[in-house]
């Protein structure tokens, strides 16, 4: 998945090529050229990080979900509740309330690394033991399997729409008629 970060060229990508850069130190002007924005230096600093520290990554700030949350965020959308189920069921023991641990991130193209398939998995198929005790006895037990299920969706969408990290993707048509001479 590193195939887009291979541009090294001083000032190809990040905030000196982005257009946003430009529509801020301009001041996003008006027709009549009269400055709508004026930003400290902080602030204008703050914006360039963001912009050097997610495009290098990404490689465009194009997107191919405009109507995802960020244009980028793709999640199961019967991940939490199936979670939630399986959890009050069978980690509530161990788990106050059920409440299985997680990071903020979740692997979406290999969903069987994410924590909460690992840890209640038995180690002797994969687990990582970090439930003390397997509540997965393998990875055909049906609670594993629903919430695996729930990753379905994703993987079919990525199948057909890639995001824009991924080989063959393809930017959303989506109106840049507000970008006026910057396009």
């Amino acid at each position: 998945m590193e195939h887009n970060i291979l541009q090294i060229t001083p000032k190809q990508w990040g905030s000196p090529a982005s257009k946003l850069t430009e529509l801020l130190l301009t001041g996003h002007p008006q027709t009549n050229g009269q400055r709508r924005v004026n930003m400290d230096t902080d602030s204008l600093r703050r914006i360039f990080m963001w912009i050097d520290l997610n495009v290098p990554y990404y490689g465009t700030s194009e997107t191919a979900y405009p109507e995802m949350p960020g244009c980028r965020r793709l999640y199961p959308p019967e991940l939490d509740k199936t979670l939630a189920e399986v959890a009050a069921r069978r980690c509530a023991a161990c788990h106050q309330g059920g409440r299985v641990p997680r990071p903020f991130w979740t692997r979406l193209q290999n969903p069987q690394r994410n924590g909460f398939l690992l840890a209640p998995l038995a180690i002797e198929d994969g687990g990582t033991g970090k439930c003390g005790q397997a509540v997965f006895k393998g990875t055909a037990d049906p609670d594993y399997q629903a919430i695996l299920r729930t990753f379905d969706p994703i993987l079919d969408l990525l199948q057909k729409r890639p995001r824009m990290d991924m080989p063959g993707a393809r930017p959303a048509d989506v109106d840049r008629s507000c970008l006026g001479s910057l396009q």
